[in-house]
């Protein structure tokens, strides 16, 4: 009889260390990073911060670390804070972690109508066991706020003989500085 409690208080305390009666140990469960952005499309000169959140899907134990990387037709450090290679810390028991980005307004005219984006996403993840959830990336459109440029022509003489031989300097100037040659 005692040989079949000590046997039964065994079998009792094998199944509470894992994980209860008959369910066998519970599977480890790794959190799983997300990625997203405060806003989607915003002009090149709001002044705005945008804030990019990694949200991790459960806590844990340690920090985890998010590193960013950039492309798209905006130019990283050029158009905005650059973020290539930059990361966010979810630190150990929190479950998100922010970076903030801006805009720099280039005061350059982009081509007439074209908006510039940025496509953001996650290169790597490490610590706490953490991966990414799926493919996770988020994109930020920039639209110009600079003018066309105006073109004014100035001569370097009101008049001439036709027979002078005088040379006439023709100046063309924009009032704005563009991506791209201007011809007249």
């Amino acid at each position: 009889m005692i040989y079949r409690l000590v046997l039964l208080l065994s079998a009792i305390s094998f199944l509470s260390a894992c994980g209860g009666g008959g369910g066998g140990v519970q599977p480890t469960v790794y959190p799983a990073i997300s990625l997203s952005t405060s806003t989607s499309s915003l002009a090149e000169n709001s002044g705005t911060t945008v804030t990019l959140t990694a949200t991790s899907s459960q806590v844990a134990d340690e920090d985890v670390t998010v590193t960013l990387s950039t492309s798209g037709t905006a130019t990283n450090g050029t158009d905005y804070s650059s973020l290539n290679g930059q990361t966010i810390t979810i630190s150990a028991g929190l479950t998100t972690g922010t970076i903030l980005m801006s805009l720099i307004d280039d005061s350059v005219y982009e081509t007439a109508g074209v908006s510039e984006d940025i496509t953001i996403e996650i290169s790597s993840v490490s610590g706490g066991g953490a991966t990414e959830w799926d493919t996770q990336r988020v994109y930020i459109t920039i639209t110009e706020n600079e003018s066309a440029p105006t073109i004014t022509l100035a001569t370097s003489t009101s008049s001439v003989a036709e027979n002078s031989g005088t040379t006439v300097t023709l100046t063309a100037t924009s009032s704005q500085v563009a991506d791209e040659d201007v011809t007249v």
